[in-house]
């Protein structure tokens, strides 16, 4: 806390939040560590920097993201690097293994997350969904979505809607008319 004595006799306080140690200007930005721990669980670092970078998000040196500075912001906080073992253990799946898991197309799969009716992860907003194996599995969720997704494949066969409306097309041409 500081205190700033004014001339006229005026006392103000102001609070400056000190630096931690170790904090520098050069330290990547929270919501960045957030995202490389989330994709971690499914992707190589490379794709982590493309999709980082997809996102608009810069290191603090104002460059692109590359596969090192992704090694190193995982190495500095302790994030396990992706593999296929770890990924199998944790049950970690993309939205495509969901979707195969489920037995539905991975458009159907990435709806249901977004309207939040699967558990999932999206660490940046345009980026990838990562799943648990565990929340689809045997649950009432993934049950429910897909029970839901082939009854809308089997409504699809049935035709058109009772409230449809139909489009007439003369099949008459214009030189026909008397």
């Amino acid at each position: 806390m500081l205190t700033i004595h004014w001339k006229g006799g005026a006392h103000t306080e102001l609070r400056v939040g000190k630096r931690r140690t170790g904090a520098h200007r050069h330290t990547t930005a929270p919501d960045v560590v957030d995202a490389v721990r989330v994709l971690a669980r499914i992707l190589p670092d490379h794709q982590i920097a493309a999709w980082l970078g997809r996102a608009g998000l810069r290191p603090p040196s104002g460059a692109h993201y590359t596969r090192a500075l992704v090694a190193s912001v995982r190495h500095l906080r302790g994030i396990e690097v992706c593999s296929e073992e770890r990924r199998r253990a944790e049950g970690w799946l993309t939205c495509e293994e969901a979707a195969a898991l489920l037995h539905v197309d991975p458009k159907t799969v990435r709806r249901a997350a977004a309207r939040h009716d699967l558990p999932a992860s999206r660490p940046l907003a345009n980026g990838p969904w990562v799943f648990a194996r565990s929340d689809l599995v045997g649950t009432a969720t993934g049950e429910r979505i897909t029970t839901t997704a082939r009854a809308r494949r089997n409504n699809q066969d049935a035709g058109p809607t009772p409230n449809q409306l139909s489009l007439d097309i003369s099949s008459t041409s214009q030189g026909d008319v008397s």
